[in-house]
């Protein structure tokens, strides 16, 4: 998945290194680019745009390619994938059973659902659920937030969030740049925004709290996850609370380190240390 603008960017990159290793490539983006080339969508581009390219993505793939693969992977151009790996971790499994694999996240869906940072990967079987599901209306674009509808368009389908952990129970889909998963420091505010604000509150208040920032979501009966297209639009039903910036740590420590050095050139030197 990609964009008129990230072509030579990133999409180039992808181009001529690992997506070289599957049997199928399609780079798909809002128009049509005949020389590199993309598919296009016929939709706008931006964050807000992804469940729709997706959802569109996967129609076009189910009507013109589902007799050429028995696995499909959706990436983003800034994803990277050992293919031989995928595929050692696929040969485990047939593509007639309902089921996908990725990077699980377990907010707001009874199984979880796979990261889209990450990358996912569907069954032929789950690709033919999930195109069925818009053909009966099972399945709606009900929010932007394109990895996590996708999964609750899978759990209302029947099918199975795997499990993609090698056999001492590591992660093999890594939904952070790499440094962020070497080191184990991860960005709070990010976590906490994409896992919970940008994300249907479902109908109960939901709350989390980083170092710095607060997110409350909260659902009414007139206003529910399911029924608005953005619920984080509506101060009602999603709210971003952030502390003071005076009252961060660091913020506090560097004020009270300046006022303790004017204290000092006040004085002269005659405090004594």
């Amino acid at each position: 998945m990609t964009g008129p603008k990230n072509l030579e960017a990133k999409a180039i990159h992808l181009k001529y290194s690992w997506t070289r290793h599957c049997n199928v490539v399609l780079f798909m983006s809002s128009t049509t680019n005949d020389s590199f080339p993309t598919i296009g969508l016929n939709t706008k581009e931006g964050r807000d745009q992804l469940y729709w390219k997706t959802i569109r993505a996967f129609q076009y793939i189910h009507k013109n390619y589902s007799d050429q693969a028995d696995w499909f992977f959706k990436a983003d151009d800034d994803t990277y994938v050992v293919v031989e790996n995928l595929r050692w971790m696929l040969s485990n499994y047939t593509s007639d059973q309902p089921v996908y694999f990725g990077k699980r996240f377990k907010p707001f869906a009874k199984q979880g659902y796979m990261s889209g940072g990450a990358g996912y990967v569907l069954s032929k079987e789950a690709l033919n659920r999930f195109v069925d599901g818009f053909h009966t209306g099972v399945c709606q674009h009900t929010t932007s937030v394109e990895d996590l509808a996708l999964g609750q368009c899978m759990e209302k389908m029947g099918v199975i969030a795997g499990d993609s952990r090698d056999t001492e129970k590591r992660e093999t889909f890594h939904p952070f740049p790499p440094e962020s998963h070497l080191t184990g420091h991860f960005d709070k505010s990010f976590l906490v925004l994409e896992l919970l604000f940008l994300s249907n509150c479902g109908d109960h208040v939901t709350w989390a709290q980083s170092d710095d920032i607060t997110v409350l979501c909260r659902s009414h009966d007139r206003m529910s996850a399911q029924t608005q297209e953005e619920p984080w639009g509506n101060w009602e039903h999603g709210a971003i609370i952030r502390r003071p910036l005076l009252m961060h740590p660091m913020i506090l420590f560097a004020l009270a380190a300046a006022a303790w050095h004017w204290l000092l050139q006040s004085f002269n030197g005659a405090i004594l240390l």
